[in-house]
C-alpha cells in the first residue's frame, strides 16, 4: 500500500490562504453599486468575484468576493459598508482554499 503524501495540502493549509465575502443588501439606485465597490478601490482590492441582482422593487444584493483578505481588513470594509446610507445589512464570511 502506498502513502498518501499530504504536505502540498498542509503547506496551503498552513498559508491560510482564503477568501472573504460579503453580501450586501441595499437601496436600489443607480449609485448604490458604484458606492459599494469605492470602498475596495480606496484600498487598492479589485473582488475576485462580484454578482449583483434587484431582489426587490427598491432593493439590491451584492455578493463580492476577496480573495487573500486578511480578516482584520475585511472587518474593517464591513464596518465602513454598514455606516453607509441605503446600506441596510452587510453579512460576512471566509471560505477556505483547497
Amino acid at each position: 500500500m502506498n502513502a498518501i503524501d499530504v504536505s502540498p495540502l498542509q503547506s496551503r493549509l498552513d498559508t491560510g490562504v482564503s477568501t472573504f465575502c460579503l453580501t450586501v443588501r441595499t437601496v436600489s439606485d443607480p449609485g448604490s453599486l458604484p458606492r459599494v465597490l469605492e470602498v475596495f478601490a480606496k484600498r487598492g482590492l479589485t473582488p475576485s468575484k462580484l454578482f449583483s441582482v434587484a431582489t426587490g422593487a427598491d432593493e439590491l444584493t451584492i455578493d463580492l468576493q476577496v480573495a487573500g483578505l486578511d480578516l482584520d481588513q475585511g472587518g474593517l470594509i464591513a464596518s465602513q459598508l454598514r455606516s453607509q446610507v441605503g446600506i441596510a445589512t452587510v453579512l460576512t464570511s471566509v471560505k477556505s482554499e483547497g
